[in-house]
């Protein structure tokens, strides 16, 4: 029964998604082959209405940028080539000592298209990727000492780690200011194992640090400042006191299920009804739903073009989704009788069910989203994530 609710969720957007081919789009006004977009190519007007567009209640698109290097010809590399209907980016990596090009880039996407950037890490122990350098002669004179404690004011006492803890979300709120970011993506992956390091987990096993460190940024982003900053968690939400729930603009999921064997709408149906089982009791159905924004990981390359997500088995389904996707996106095997589809379609189409009710979800995202500018096997830039901004929004004008 449950599926066949989900298989409805997803067939509730085809009469909005057939209709695009009749749709000036956001992404069909755009240049899909761009060479050289350093000067702006639309009207101010154009512009006035995607900056209105992305002040408007809809199901947003968004991605982890990974190698940001600003505006030069080919975009690449820069925040100006993305899509212009992408509502806002987590900057992974490259956030400071920024370059002429990046403070180019940086402006010319918040205030020409109305994109927000967000910057992004993984929050593990204090100081984390803030900690300056270690003097030279330091260790040597410090003997027994951690550089990282002293300069933060880690100390024994909880008083003494609060204040760290305060004085180290202060300063990503700084650094927000000085580059004029648009709010922190908090990367929470408490006790997930790590690749090339081991984090001591010490913001997360210390009372009352990880209160501190959100009330600390809520004081300046997301929806408790009063401000239009963002203040988002994307790894585990699950991990926050549930008395935080509105304190975030929304819950990011990583939800990579197809890296690893081919997905199905039951896959990502589950890691909503987890997320709903645990905020529960201070969110309904349908604020969760409107919240979550999930996501696919291109740093493998495999999801940008492989079918990797099934939407539906059987001969009985053969004519479920007939014209609904250009087949590059999705389409019928006939001899293993399933429909499949790329991953971000897939995400693009799902929406949440509870209770037999269907709830719009608060939007879709790609990881290393840089990749897929020019990946092997596409023909147009951000080919996937074009498609899943038509199907969520199929009647922007």
């Amino acid at each position: 029964m449950k599926m066949k609710n989900i298989f409805k969720s997803i067939l509730f957007v085809i009469g909005a998604v057939m209709g695009m081919a009749s749709c000036s789009d956001w992404t069909d006004m755009e240049t899909q082959n761009p060479s050289d977009l350093t000067a702006n190519i639309r009207s101010e007007a154009y512009y006035a209405q995607l900056r209105d567009y992305k002040k408007s209640d809809h199901p947003v698109a968004f991605g982890w940028f990974g190698g940001w290097a600003g505006r030069d010809a080919s975009l690449e590399k820069s925040l100006s080539g993305l899509p212009d209907s992408v509502d806002f980016v987590s900057l992974w990596g490259n956030f400071k000592n920024l370059t002429q090009a990046q403070k180019e880039d940086l402006e010319y996407v918040q205030k020409v298209k109305g994109t927000k950037v967000l910057i992004c890490w993984q929050v593990h122990d204090i100081g984390d990727q803030l900690t300056p350098d270690m003097p030279e002669g330091w260790a040597e004179q410090n003997p027994g000492k951690d550089w990282r404690h002293e300069f933060w004011g880690w100390g024994d006492s909880k008083e003494e780690k609060l204040a760290a803890t305060e004085k180290y979300a202060k300063a990503i709120l700084d650094t927000i200011n000085k580059y004029n970011y648009d709010g922190f993506d908090i990367d929470a992956e408490y006790g997930l194992a790590q690749i090339g390091f081991t984090a001591k987990e010490e913001l997360w096993r210390n009372e009352g640090c990880m209160d501190k460190f959100v009330e600390t940024l809520a004081a300046e982003l997301g929806p408790h400042s009063g401000t239009d900053k963002m203040l988002v968690v994307d790894g585990k939400p699950e991990d926050f006191d549930t008395k935080y729930a509105d304190y975030f603009n929304y819950f990011i999921l990583q939800a990579y299920d197809s890296d690893n064997f081919l997905a199905r709408p039951r896959n990502t149906q589950a890691r909503f009804d987890r997320q709903l089982s645990y905020w529960k009791s201070v969110l309904t159905p349908e604020q969760l739903a409107r919240k979550i924004i999930i996501t696919c990981n291109y740093e493998n390359g495999g999801n940008i073009t492989n079918y990797s997500y099934i939407m539906a088995e059987g001969m009985e389904n053969e004519h479920l989704y007939d014209g609904l996707l250009p087949k590059e996106f999705m389409t019928w095997q006939k001899d293993n009788k399933r429909w499949v589809a790329r991953v971000s379609a897939a995400f693009a189409l799902f929406n949440p069910v509870f209770d037999g009710k269907t709830y719009r979800k608060g939007g879709m995202g790609t990881y290393h989203m840089e990749y897929e500018y020019k990946a092997d096997g596409t023909i147009n830039t951000y080919p996937n994530l074009r498609m899943a901004i038509q199907i969520m929004n199929p009647t922007n004008k």
